[in-house]
C-alpha cells in the first residue's frame, strides 16, 4: 500500500491539479494516535506513514494544495504488537508537515465501521449521496459535516433494529491553511452553511 501511494505522489502531472484525493477502504485497527490499515498483503500500515507520504515534505508536486483523504476502516481491533517499520517511519518526524489535509474517517478510534449485508456501508452510501446532491454548491468540509450527521442518524436507526449494530460517527480532521475552502466545482457559487 505504501509503495503504491509513494509511486502516486512521485508522478509529475500532479502539478497540473488543484488538489489530490486518496480513498482507502480496508480493515483497520487501533494502534497509537491514528490507527492502522491492513494492506492487500495483510501487512499492517500505520496511518501516520500514509499521511507522511501525502505531506508537503514528500508530495512535492502538491505542496500548498489540499490533500483529501477518505478512510473506510474499522478502528475497533486493538493491536498490541509493534508493526514493521516502513523506511519513512524509521526517520524521525520532528517536523512532520501535515498542512493542507482534509481527512474523513468512517468511525472514531476504538469503534467499528458498520456494514449491512444488504445496505452496504452507510458511510460510503451517505458520502456518495451527499457528494452527488451538494458538491456543486458546498465546500468539502461542509459536505463532510453533512456526511457525519447523516451516518450518525442512519446507523442509529440500524442499531435500533439490529442488536449487533451500533451507532457510528465519522471523524473529520482539517489542517487546511489560510481558512481555505476546498471546492470540487470552484466555478459554482457556494451556499451559506445555514441553507440546505
Amino acid at each position: 500500500m505504501l509503495k503504491d501511494i509513494k509511486d502516486e505522489t512521485q508522478r509529475p502531472d500532479h502539478e497540473d491539479y488543484g488538489m489530490h484525493v486518496t480513498v482507502l477502504m480496508s480493515h483497520g485497527a487501533t494502534y497509537g494516535a491514528l490507527g492502522m490499515l491492513y494492506g492487500t498483503d495483510l501487512k499492517l500500515v500505520k496511518l501516520l506513514d500514509v499521511f507522511d507520504l501525502l505531506s508537503s515534505d514528500n508530495f512535492h508536486h502538491m505542496a500548498g494544495k489540499p490533500k483529501v483523504v477518505i478512510l473506510l476502516a474499522c478502528r475497533e481491533e486493538k493491536i498490541d504488537t509493534k508493526p514493521a517499520e516502513s523506511s519513512n517511519a524509521q526517520k524521525e518526524r520532528k517536523n512532520f508537515n501535515i498542512d493542507d489535509m482534509l481527512i474523513l474517517q468512517s468511525c472514531f478510534d476504538g469503534r467499528k465501521s458498520y456494514r449491512h449485508s444488504n445496505y452496504g456501508s452507510p458511510f460510503i452510501r451517505e458520502l456518495v449521496k451527499t457528494l452527488y446532491k451538494h458538491s456543486s454548491h458546498r465546500d468539502l468540509f461542509t459536505l463532510f459535516d453533512i456526511v457525519q450527521e447523516r451516518v450518525k442518524k442512519v446507523t442509529k436507526k440500524l442499531a435500533e433494529k439490529h442488536s449487533h449494530a451500533a451507532q457510528q460517527i465519522p471523524v473529520v480532521t482539517k489542517t487546511l491553511t489560510g481558512l481555505r475552502k476546498v471546492l470540487l466545482f470552484p466555478k459554482y457559487k457556494v451556499c451559506r452553511p445555514d441553507t440546505e
